[in-house]
Formats: C-alpha cells, sequence, structure tokens
C-alpha cells in the first residue's frame, strides 16, 4: 500500500499490518484518502502544527520559527537549529537525561541563543524543566532563554 504523509517527505511502502498499527496509535488519521498526523493537544492544550513540512509542538513555536526564518533570509542573524539536544553527564560520564530545546541562534557576530518556547509556566512539567534547563546552564555554561 503506498501512502503519503506529511511527515514523510516522499513515499514509502508499508505492510496493511504497519498501516493498521498507526491507525490505532491514534497519531495518524486519514482525511480525503491521506494519512496524516492526528491534531493531537498536549497537556497545556497546545494544538500541533505543520509549517515546511515541519512538526511543530505548538503554534507559538511555528511562529517562532518563522520569525527566526525570515531574520536569516533578511541576514539579521546567521543561522538557527532546530531541536538541539543538550546531554546532562554526571561526573561518572553517564547520561542522566536530555534537554532539547527549540532553538539555538547564530547570530551575525559568531554568538549563540539559546531558546525554548513555552507558552505555559506552570506544574510539574514546568518545574521539571527548570530544573533540566539549570543544569544544562551549568553544565554548558549558556544562558537558556524562555520565550
Amino acid at each position: 500500500m503506498m501512502i503519503n504523509t506529511n511527515k514523510m517527505s516522499k513515499q514509502e511502502q508499508m505492510s496493511a499490518k504497519e498501516y493498521q498499527e498507526l491507525l490505532n496509535s491514534g497519531k495518524y488519521v486519514v482525511e480525503h484518502g491521506r494519512l496524516i498526523p492526528n491534531k493531537v493537544k498536549n497537556k497545556y492544550n497546545a494544538e500541533k502544527v505543520i509549517v515546511d513540512g515541519i512538526l511543530f509542538d505548538s503554534t507559538k513555536e511555528a511562529k517562532y520559527y518563522v520569525d527566526l526564518k525570515y531574520k536569516k533570509l533578511g541576514r539579521l542573524i546567521k543561522d538557527f537549529r532546530r531541536q538541539v539536544a543538550f546531554p546532562v553527564i554526571n561526573s561518572e560520564g553517564k547520561t542522566l537525561y536530555t534537554l532539547r530545546l527549540d532553538f539555538v541562534v547564530e547570530n551575525n557576530d559568531g554568538t549563540f541563543e539559546y531558546v525554548d518556547v513555552k507558552g505555559f509556566k506552570e506544574g510539574q512539567a514546568y518545574r521539571l524543566f527548570l530544573n533540566k534547563k539549570k543544569s544544562v546552564e551549568n553544565q554548558y555554561k549558556i544562558v537558556i532563554r524562555e520565550v
């Protein structure tokens, strides 16, 4: 069976069993004969959004991406990367956990900005993020900006 999803850049083959498993997972739905990501809201009620074929966790994150894209085109920044992983490593060299920042922006002067887009700043998940953020800032000697 041939399918084309927004997440896949080109058609890929999958078995009927794999197709059914995707549908049963709730992560995909069929619209107009195409398998597409289900618009699932996360715990903060943010709706996932697709821009330029990229799936974002929220509209706010997608808008920030578009803003950075235009800043790069206008040469206001040199470059940016999305979903950059920062592993936190203990004294024995073991990775304890990884904090994935939404964006790392390279400015024209060679400096970097570390950005995480947050829409909801309360609750247990946010407190966990703050602890991880503090550890990453200490280990990598950086400042993470929340927007």
